[in-house]
């Protein structure tokens, strides 16, 4: 039986800041892509699976000591929130900059339809829905 050819949507990039866009050097923080807004609108989310939202108790440390970073309070403690129930910062960051994607995705008209158009392309040339 022959393999079948494959086809991915790719639109990664969509999800890009300008600064990454135009391959800006230099180092950025991942937490620097995360706002007050995104803490608030993506909290929620986070109650759903944080052990420290859905047991009713704070984050181990309660709540960052007010410091010198570009990072909202309230992302951070979400973020030890994720820690908690994760065990690791690198997955704590991976879902919450999914959730910020889905929540851009479904409130970016813009964002949408480059999205989407993509897709239609591929499965347009024959790719097959599940």
């Amino acid at each position: 039986m022959p393999i079948p050819d494959l086809d991915v949507v790719f639109y990664g990039d969509c999800f890009l800041s300008d600064q990454a866009k135009a391959g800006s050097k230099g180092q950025t923080s991942e937490l620097a892509e995360f706002t007050e807004d995104d803490a608030v609108s993506l909290g929620p989310f986070v109650a759903e699976v944080s052990a420290a939202f859905t047991s009713g108790q704070r984050p181990v440390g309660g709540p960052p000591a007010k410091g010198r970073t570009s990072v909202p309070l309230t992302v951070q403690w979400l973020l030890k929130s994720l820690d908690r129930r994760f065990g690791s910062r690198k997955a704590s960051l991976l879902f919450l900059g999914e959730l910020k994607q889905v929540r851009r995705y479904l409130l970016d008209p813009d964002l949408k339809a480059d999205v989407d158009g993509r897709a239609e392309q591929v499965i347009g040339r024959g790719g097959r829905g599940w």
